[in-house]
């Protein structure tokens, strides 16, 4: 995912629902590598939002974190940690030990 824009640090680009489910339901199918840490009861989900298709890196531009709205709902968010130029493309860190070797 690229910045169509400039975006100023601190941005938020993305808030998404989740689908949680039990830690490690998706273990052996194509979507295994695709979950997110729910961060609550043992459980993992998939993020319906943008943050899906975001690439990692070391050096991450942005940030994910959840956030706790209206009747105690959990939604993904995702903020610009500094400065990102139009064209460059939007990463986090998975925070999780990689299963591929990451670009340079």
């Amino acid at each position: 995912m690229f910045a169509a824009r400039d975006i100023p640090a601190g941005t938020v680009v993305s808030v998404a629902h989740a689908i949680p489910f039990p830690t490690d339901a998706l273990e052996g199918t194509p979507l295994e590598h695709h979950a997110f840490d729910y961060e609550q009861d043992d459980q993992d989900c998939i993020v319906l939002g943008v943050q899906q298709l975001m690439n990692h890196a070391d050096a991450p531009n942005c940030r994910c974190e959840w956030e706790v709205v209206d009747g105690g709902q959990r939604m993904h968010k995702v903020s610009t940690l500094r400065d990102v130029k139009a064209g460059e493309e939007l990463t986090f860190d998975y925070e999780v030990p990689l299963w591929f070797s990451p670009a340079p």
